[in-house]
């Protein structure tokens, strides 16, 4: 499956994290492990600092190496490689740049099964690398983890929308049907029929993030969008009554309002702290991730 244009996941801060640490752990290496591997942190750190990856790689492997139950090191080392990860790109040395950095945060997992800040760098990979389904896994692993996560379940809710989009432009291409941004009213009813079949459970499910997502941030713009989109789209499935499809897209047209109302009278809240045992002094602990840029409009990229 293509990544999402446009679409940006949740905010995976870990390496600005990094770079807030340097200058602490610089000066500490308490709880970074044995001597040796606690200096390889810190050299690493300072690389990252002076924008030297290449380096901080070498050191953070070195790190690992020394200290192969430390999982400290191996998020380090994860997120140096999950940073050099281009968007999109399939050569090999975004392949192999994509796996290094995945194999190390999987065993940040290993070693601590549920730690967020690997699970969310993890996902950025995978979405980055158009990995969708294992994106998806692992966002839901965040959310069982950190129940309070908003931008996770938004997420979820938008990859949910895109992929029950993609399948309905399909079938309605094939059926050289008109559809017009994520609506299909002139779909017979065999074809109509067929996409409600496919894309029921997966918009219940979108609807169900999204709506999780506004419950724990009620100023989150972009959930309340894409909850239109979904709407809209499900209106289209509604072939068998006019009522509900009516419903569904007066539903659509009030979370439109409901995003534009947010947008101009915003009330910030902070983003929750995914589940670490990486903590910071509060003086240099970075502050909580912005929110994803708003969404496009579909439809998303031609295949």
């Amino acid at each position: 499956m293509k990544i999402l244009a446009g679409f940006r996941p949740i905010c995976l801060g870990l390496f600005g994290a990094l770079l807030s640490q340097g200058a602490y752990l610089s000066a500490q290496s308490a709880g970074a492990g044995t001597d040796a591997s606690a200096e390889a942190i810190r050299r690493g750190l300072e690389a990252v600092a002076s924008g030297e990856y290449e380096l901080a790689a070498t050191q953070f492997e070195a790190a690992t190496k020394l200290e192969p139950g430390n999982p400290q090191a191996f998020l380090y080392l994860g997120a140096v490689y999950a940073t050099e990860v281009v968007p999109g790109v399939d050569d090999e040395r975004n392949r192999l740049t994509a796996q290094r950095a995945s194999g190390a945060l999987l065993t940040v997992l290993k070693l601590r099964s549920e730690d967020g800040l690997a699970l969310r760098e993890l996902a950025s990979v995978y979405f980055d690398t158009r990995q969708e389904d294992e994106a998806r896994q692992t966002l839901l692993r965040i959310v069982r983890a950190a129940p309070n996560d908003f931008e996770a379940e938004y997420t979820i809710g938008a990859l949910d929308y895109f992929f029950a989009y993609r399948t309905a432009r399909k079938r309605l291409e094939a059926a050289k049907v008109e559809f017009v941004g994520g609506d299909y009213p002139k779909a017979p009813l065999g074809v109509c029929r067929e996409i409600a079949s496919v894309n029921g459970k997966v918009i219940d499910e979108a609807l169900q993030h999204l709506n999780r997502a506004i419950a724990l941030n009620m100023d989150y713009a972009a959930a309340f969008e894409y909850l239109s989109f979904v709407y809209k789209l499900r209106a289209g499935t509604q072939c068998a009554s006019p009522k509900n499809r009516a419903a569904d897209l007066a539903w659509a047209r009030k979370y439109v309002k409901q995003a534009i109302l947010v947008r101009e009278n915003p009330h910030p809240v902070e983003s929750p702290q995914p589940a670490s045992t990486l903590t910071l002094p509060k003086s240099l602990a970075p502050g909580p991730p912005p929110p994803p840029p708003p969404p496009p409009p579909p439809p998303p990229p031609h295949e």
